[in-house]
């Protein structure tokens, strides 16, 4: 007999029901020790709760691809097009008003800088220096303004159909502004 008055088989069985079965699940949650302090921490923590070391590495982004839209390739077409207009189509401003004369001459420094800006964008895109990304979003936002701008501008003195062109190539460089935007904060 033992010393609680059972027999030596009922104290190994009451041992072995004490003890937790391989096949029953474990009652504590899976722990992960601190590599500096060992300190045991929930699995799923990222920092140890006594001294704040990292207990495993963020999680990897995989790199993902420029899309069409991002890629140099179209930040040279829009160069191409940008440095048309300010150096190719000869825009002049005649009208003898000063306001749209100037917009004219605004339009076509905007366009020659914008354009020299985005063939330089494209190279660095093409190089994929970090760079490129801040650079283009602040050249397709002064594209915007200065095409939504001038369009403004021509649409009140009664120059409607380039106006309305100008209009819809602001909104379209507002699009990507907003994607250099995103891109930047995000990439």
């Amino acid at each position: 007999m033992d010393s609680s008055g059972g027999s030596p088989a009922a104290a190994a069985h009451r041992n072995r029901r004490m003890q937790p079965s391989p096949d029953a699940p474990n009652a504590s949650p899976p722990q992960t020790p601190c590599p500096a302090c060992g300190r045991d921490n929930p699995a799923e923590a990222r920092f140890c709760n006594g001294c704040g070391a990292t207990l495993r590495a963020p999680p990897v982004v995989a790199h993902r691809p420029a899309s069409a839209a991002e890629s140099p390739v179209w930040s040279l077409v829009a160069a191409l097009l940008f440095l048309w207009v300010g150096f190719g189509l000869g825009l002049r401003g005649y009208s003898g008003n000063a306001l749209y004369d100037g917009s004219v001459t605004g339009f076509v420094w905007m366009a020659r800088i914008v354009g020299i800006g985005l063939v330089i964008v494209s190279v660095l895109g093409y190089l994929r220096l970090r760079f490129a990304v801040p650079l283009n979003f602040a050249l397709a936002a002064l594209a915007t303004a200065g095409c939504l701008g001038a369009g403004a501008i021509w649409f009140s003195f009664g120059d409607y159909q380039d106006s309305l062109l100008l209009l819809v190539f602001g909104l379209v460089n507002a699009s990507a502004a907003r994607s250099a935007w995103l891109q930047w904060r995000h990439g």
